[in-house]
């Protein structure tokens, strides 16, 4: 059986993703994070952002693991945070893995912000040019760069470009969260939902289809493209997204928009996956459709 090492499980990637690999017979999944994991038979607390090279060196010695699959970040806060969370971190995970000399795997989950402004109408490919906007994307972007400076010194290493996660268990502070934010709140009152700006389209894809994708990279016999998108192929208004979940909330009141209520940040208008290659590389596809996904993440906010 190979062993794989879920750092950040306690995120809402990482809990999706550990709970994926854990059903494969074939892997033993053991996890990391800087918090507790009850769930976990064999959990690890850890900061990689603070520990250094060295130590996280000494944990891959103790835990020898086949795969590195690294779900750890920073989403949110000031910069200096953000820098810890994915820059400081990853620099010192990739530095432990080159100096190790157990050959480990390393799939590392990378995020849509790194693109950035996009064409509109023109689903984006893994060779665009990527422009992030705000610390978050740029800081994603450095990690992503560190990896594939490691891959060119030997590691085997594949960053999973994630476009916009939903799902059960997603965080308030996503794209989607003021979306539910205020229809949980008119679902009280059967009101009219007051929300921001409706006309950014995202690529929204099920947290649940991530892990099936991080699957297929953990099991694949080789990692040939140092970048793989990883989406739903569709780009949704934020208004169509509301109409969805309200409907299936069942509420009668209208959505109105409001310049007053914070949205999805308006400087990344349009954003569409190109997942050809990830179909092509992993025989990855997504599976799980939007209405689904929001059914089932409102199902887990009762």
């Amino acid at each position: 059986m190979r062993r794989v090492l879920v750092l950040g499980a306690a995120g809402f990637l990482g809990r999706h993703v550990s709970r994926r690999l854990a059903h494969d017979r074939d892997l033993t999944v053991i996890t990391l994070g800087r918090s507790p994991l009850a769930a976990s038979p064999w959990h690890i607390s850890l900061d990689l952002g603070v520990c250094g090279p060295d130590a996280i060196g000494s944990m891959l010695q103790a835990v020898m693991p086949d795969v590195v699959v690294n779900c750890a970040g920073v989403t949110n806060g000031d910069p200096a945070a953000m820098v810890a969370g994915n820059v400081t971190a990853t620099s010192s995970l990739v530095e432990a893995l080159l100096d190790s000399d157990m050959p480990i795997r390393l799939v590392h989950l990378g995020c849509s912000a790194e693109y950035g402004i996009a064409d509109v109408g023109r689903p984006i490919n893994e060779d665009a040019p990527v422009r992030p906007e705000g610390a978050y994307g740029v800081t994603k972007l450095a990690a992503t760069r560190l990896v594939m400076t490691a891959r060119t010194a030997g590691l085997e290493a594949t960053v999973l470009r994630v476009f916009s996660a939903i799902g059960p268990g997603m965080s308030v502070d996503s794209v989607v969260g003021p979306v539910v934010t205020e229809i949980g709140r008119a679902a009280g009152t059967d009101g009219d939902v007051v929300l921001g700006p409706l006309d950014v389209v995202r690529d929204f894809v099920d947290a649940r289809d991530v892990a099936g994708a991080v699957e297929a990279a953990v099991t694949a016999a080789s990692l040939d493209w140092p970048v793989v998108n990883v989406g739903s192929g569709c780009g949704v208004p934020l208004r169509t997204l509301a109409d969805t979940m309200t409907r299936i909330v069942g509420l009668r009141g209208e959505i109105r928009e409001s310049e007053d209520t914070p949205g999805p940040a308006p400087e990344i208008p349009w954003q569409q996956a190109d997942v050809t290659i990830a179909a092509r590389s992993l025989g990855w596809r997504p599976r799980i459709g939007l209405a689904t996904s929001l059914a089932d993440l409102w199902c887990s906010t009762m």
